[in-house]
Formats: C-alpha cells, structure tokens, sequence
C-alpha cells in the first residue's frame, strides 16, 4: 500500500518507507555538513548552509542519474533475454 505524505491511508499509521528515506536523508545532511565543517573552516552560517545544500543537490543528482543508467541498464539485459529466447 502506497503513503498520503508519510501516513498509510489504509491504517493511518505512519510509513515506515518515508520514516527510513527521511532518517537517510537527515543523515546525509550531517554527513555532508561535517565535511564542508571539515574542508571550509571558518564559513559563516549561511555559507555554510548553501555549500551543504549545494553539496546535497549534487547527491541527489548523481543518485538520479545512476538510477536512470541501472534502469536502462535492466532494460537493454531484458530486451537481450527476449531476443535470445525468441
């Protein structure tokens, strides 16, 4: 069963895959935030908040693009399966 923006429209109770994608994500944050912390003492707060927004925008786009490449990826092995079983 699919969420309503992170509640379980059948049961109301929360989801539990929105639950573990937004620790991930938190997690991340911090990750990154420590690293910029790390190799840019010293920036002032809001520096430092656009750097790690920066940092996780180029995150998200490079996960996007690996799962656009192992999708396609899945579909040229699919289509090889076809063919030879045809």
């Amino acid at each position: 069963m699919r969420c309503d923006d992170v509640a379980r429209p059948d049961t109301g109770a929360d989801c539990n895959n929105c639950a573990n994608s937004l620790h991930s994500r938190r997690a991340r944050w911090v990750r990154i935030a420590a690293k910029v912390d790390q190799e840019l003492r010293g920036l002032e707060t809001d520096a430092r908040y656009q750097e790690t927004e920066a940092r996780m925008r180029r995150h998200a786009e490079a996960e996007a693009a690996d799962l656009v490449a192992r999708q396609a990826e899945a579909q040229q092995r699919a289509a090889a399966r076809a063919e030879a079983e045809a």
